[in-house]
């Protein structure tokens, strides 16, 4: 199967997983296993204190760069950092595959808006076709993004929280997402988010949040 990413065969084959010269790591078959319904975004946001000030966190991160505009949050879970940019001026959407009422307003990823931002928040990883997401971006003059912090020893050692076979498809680098939105450039990438969620055991970075300018 050819990269995601870059459309070249991958360097080698690692049980399920592939690498690429590229530096991505993906799901040798990108098929979704995870169901993404009420009782995932329950577990993964509902359940978490965190959930509103991380929202809040990501938004004044947002403002340093962006501070108003018309914004698509792609994975928005349960709705929190919509409404948080809704409350302060943005003119603001979601688009997820969860079909729960939470009250924000839907935008589909294809068709002709043009955004200011669009955001994604622990969401791209579990995309199996890159095919909207690039034609997205091109729509978009910044991308903020949020993604685990691959470790060095990966794929060879397993042991790594962020490793979810059938939900986690993708295993980014910052040389691969530069690939992946090759109309953009990388405008910063930062570690605030562990300020929240921790570091990693080895006190490494555990997500990394990259921000892309349009060229």
């Amino acid at each position: 199967m050819f990269c995601p990413v870059c459309h070249t065969r991958p360097m080698e084959e690692l049980d399920g997983l592939s690498r690429c010269a590229c530096d991505h790591i993906y799901q040798s078959t990108l098929k979704v296993t995870a169901h993404y319904g009420q009782q995932y975004i329950h577990d993964r946001y509902d359940a978490y204190a965190t959930t509103e000030p991380m929202s809040y966190l990501r938004l004044g991160f947002l403002k340093s760069f962006c501070p108003k505009g018309k914004l698509l949050d792609v994975g928005y879970g349960n709705g929190s950092f919509v409404k948080a940019t809704l409350k302060a001026g943005f003119d603001a959407y979601g688009n997820d595959v969860h079909h729960a009422d939470y009250g924000v307003r839907e935008m589909a990823l294809v068709g002709n808006e043009q955004w200011d931002v669009v955001t994604f928040f622990d969401s791209l990883e579990h995309f199996p076709d890159f095919k909207p997401v690039r034609d997205l971006a091109r729509r978009a003059k910044w991308l903020l993004i949020s993604f685990p912090n691959r470790p060095r020893f990966f794929p060879h050692n397993r042991d790594w929280k962020h490793y979810r076979p059938g939900e986690h498809l993708h295993y980014f680098t910052l040389c691969s997402l530069a690939t992946l939105f090759d109309a953009h450039t990388i405008y910063t990438c930062v570690d605030l988010e562990d300020a929240i969620r921790g570091k990693l055991p080895d006190g490494t970075q555990n997500i990394q949040t990259a921000v892309l300018k349009s060229k």
